[in-house]
């Protein structure tokens, strides 16, 4: 179809009035044979979705076979968009540059960055921080109309106009062979085989929801993107937001979110609310957090029950217990979801079962702990 619509630009087709499609710069029709309107048409169409075909693959790729080819086939866009970037920069296109990254901007917002969904979980898990959160907290807390603000700085001109969240849609991810190393929202199987690995996921999930009895949200994994965001949209609204265990999903006042009329329309036609995605991506930043500081809280366990009987030992492992939880009091945000480790959690630990002391979490809202 692209290139069937570019050979309008270069045959003369006239349109019903009785115009030109193809006008060159001279105010004459292009007027071409089929043969060099066909290549120039390719020719058009390869240079702004580059090479379709074949000859574009990596050799790498080539040599491994079909199955190689099959997972390359999904990550084909993120490898020529980062080749175009780096053959950019190479030349010292900033103005080109420029461009492309204010209009990835006004589209998505800063979390519409390149890369930046994987760099800021992979700065989360290993290190608590997350950079994306401190900005939305800048922005909140530092400026007047701070919501606003934040949603047109984050998210762009239709999250602050429209309230909707596109910066997932306009996004460069990172290549398959990084997510692999540092993790991500999807699985690997669903990266690398794309739109068909998704079919695959979303009919084991409508079995799933099926088989706890929710027919409701198995139809919705079951049907086509079209007709599933519909019922979506209709759930949202009527019964509010869950987890795919059916459990509520609520805000900071302890309140079901739920889609306003406008979010639902806009998520039947397949537009995700910015309202919502700003929880979803406070939620996220909960789990990251936790799988930062678990690990280290469970290591000091182990190794404080495993020092019963070394005094030298025990007396470094509690050093070290110490320290934890002086940076885990000094992380506003950590310590409301993850417990100190106090006498109670030793005594479980000396006997070898884990911690049975509930810790309640806080409500995570709008990327801030409240």
């Amino acid at each position: 179809p692209a290139i069937l619509a570019a050979m309008r630009l270069f045959t003369g087709a006239k349109k019903a009035d009785g115009s030109y499609y193809g006008v060159g710069r001279d105010g004459k029709p292009y007027s071409l044979e089929y043969d060099e309107a066909m290549r120039k048409a390719k020719k058009f169409v390869r240079a702004t979705h580059y090479e379709i075909s074949r000859a574009n693959e990596p050799e790498v790729v080539q040599d491994l076979g079909p199955l190689a080819r099959g997972a390359y086939t999904f990550q084909s866009f993120t490898a020529n968009q980062l080749n175009w970037i780096f053959n950019r920069a190479r030349h010292g296109d900033v103005q080109v540059l420029g461009r492309f990254m204010l209009v990835t901007w006004a589209i998505g917002g800063l979390s519409a960055i390149p890369f930046s969904d994987e760099i800021d979980e992979a700065l989360t898990k290993m290190f608590g921080v997350s950079m994306r959160h401190k900005v939305r907290v800048a922005i909140r807390e530092g400026m007047a109309n701070g919501r606003e603000l934040e949603d047109l700085i984050m998210n762009g001109l239709p999250a602050a106009v429209l309230g909707v969240d596109m910066s997932k849609a306009v996004q460069l991810n990172t290549p398959l062979p990084i997510q692999v190393l540092i993790g991500s929202d999807k699985s690997l199987e669903e990266r690398a085989s794309g739109a068909i690995g998704g079919l695959m996921v979303s009919g084991g999930r409508a079995v799933s929801a099926a088989a706890r009895g929710d027919v409701w949200k198995a139809a919705e994994y079951a049907l086509p993107n079209a007709a599933g965001n519909i019922l979506r949209a209709a759930r949202l609204y009527r019964e509010g937001a869950t987890t795919i265990h059916g459990k509520e999903i609520t805000d900071e006042h302890g309140d079901q979110l739920r889609l306003s009329g406008g979010e639902a329309v806009g998520k039947a036609l397949g537009f995700q609310s910015a309202r919502m995605n700003r929880y979803q991506e406070a939620n996220t930043y909960k789990f990251n957090l936790k799988d930062h500081w678990e690990p280290k809280r469970e290591k000091l366990l182990d190794r404080y029950r495993n020092s019963r009987g070394d005094t030298a030992e025990r007396a470094r492992v509690s050093r070290d217990i110490d320290e934890f939880n002086a940076d885990l009091r000094a992380d506003k945000e950590a310590k409301l979801i993850i417990p100190l480790i106090t006498g109670p959690s030793k005594i479980n630990a000396i006997m070898n079962r884990p911690s049975l002391k509930k810790f309640k979490e806080r409500q995570f809202v709008g990327g801030v702990v409240e």
